[in-house]
């Protein structure tokens, strides 16, 4: 019989996200892994098959955080529209307080490394990204209908704006801009949440 597995597999993957969240995937070595999860290597072979089985599951555990966040705030505010400016000023407080100073969203991480040459890593980005497009675009949408978000706006593509917007401030945020500039940068996205064009 196979032996139970000793360890709690959520804490390994959060373990595990937050080193290749900060070192990337190329940066992170096994030994980094071991050191971070406290698994010796052939347990991490066994429990996810090599490191890059292990990383793709640390970016589903990062990708389902993310979304969830964002459901989260849409089941905390009346205002779907109130939900994406909460999200948009929750990722600038991340940004300016040092989160994103140290480490970059870990989707954008992927895009640079692998997602050209990685089937699977490339899938997954484009789940975060539609998922976060979506849901963005929904609540929008679901704000036009309660009339506070205007109703001459494309809420599908202001979605999308606000979601490479984001992904821009996660770059920013790594040059260490200051939090004069982070805020600023927050200020005039949420503008584009409340003018027509």
């Amino acid at each position: 019989m196979a032996r139970p597995r000793e360890f709690d597999e959520s804490e390994v993957i959060a373990s595990a996200m937050e080193v290749f969240w900060r070192k990337g995937y190329q940066g992170t070595s096994v030994a980094d892994l071991v050191e971070a999860t406290g698994l010796q290597r052939g347990s991490l072979y066994g429990a996810f098959g090599d490191k890059h089985g292990l990383y793709l599951t640390a970016l589903d555990a990062y990708i389902s955080s993310a979304l969830d966040q964002f459901s989260r705030l849409r089941a905390t505010h009346d205002d779907p529209v109130d939900a994406v400016r909460a999200f948009v000023r929750l990722l600038g407080e991340d940004s300016k307080h040092g989160m994103g100073r140290e480490r970059s969203c870990m989707v954008v991480g992927a895009c640079n490394e692998l997602a050209a040459d990685d089937p699977a890593a490339r899938q997954r980005v484009q789940v975060f990204l539609e998922g976060m497009q979506g849901a963005m675009g929904a609540a929008l949408a679901a704000g036009q209908e309660r009339g506070t978000f205007p109703a001459d706006r494309d809420p599908v593509a202001a979605g999308l704006f606000v979601q490479a917007s984001l992904q821009g401030l996660n770059l920013l945020a790594q040059s260490k801009p200051g939090p004069a500039a982070i805020d600023s940068f927050v200020a005039e996205l949420l503008r584009t949440l409340d003018s027509s064009p």
